[in-house]
């Protein structure tokens, strides 16, 4: 016969103990118990908040969209365009004042575009509004709007 876990203990074997039963457990024994489901619970629990954290810390870090999408559709829509380069420190101050939505902006690379000599851009960033008006520098995005007839969110 194995001396396996599921081996029935005999029940009056010579020279064996008698099982004790449950209710006569120590109270340190108990005890002891008790503190290793504490350990287990609190470890568990660490790691169910530090999973809650790390989750909220990659959405967090997600790109969140511009508010200013609409805004600056409507822009292009007018007919507003904005003339510049890449290198441009001006016009990089101008894209940041869009956040992503500067991609739905009208804009024309003066290092690639004949249009910019066409329309005789000599300063960069060089707005033309729709009604012909040039605005030379970085604006306002509240400027635009009132020239356009757009709106500015919030």
């Amino acid at each position: 016969m194995g001396r396996g876990k599921y081996r029935k203990r005999a029940e009056t074997a010579p020279g064996r103990p008698e099982a004790v039963p449950a209710a006569t457990v120590s109270p340190e024994r108990l005890a002891a118990r008790q503190r290793r489901r504490r350990k287990v619970l609190l470890t568990w629990s660490i790691i169910a908040a530090a999973l809650v954290m790390a989750v909220l810390i990659v959405w967090s870090l997600l790109p969140k969209p511009s508010p200013y999408v609409a805004f600056a559709k409507c822009l292009t829509a007018q007919g507003a365009v904005m003339y510049g380069t890449d290198w441009c420190t001006h016009c990089q101050a101008q894209k940041r004042l869009f956040g992503d939505a500067f991609a739905d902006v009208a804009f024309e690379n003066c290092d690639y575009a004949a249009a910019c000599q066409e329309h005789n851009i000599t300063g960069y960033p060089t707005w033309i509004m729709p009604d012909g008006e040039r605005l030379e520098g970085t604006q306002p995005l509240q400027l635009l709007a009132d020239k356009t007839g757009c709106v500015l969110p919030g």
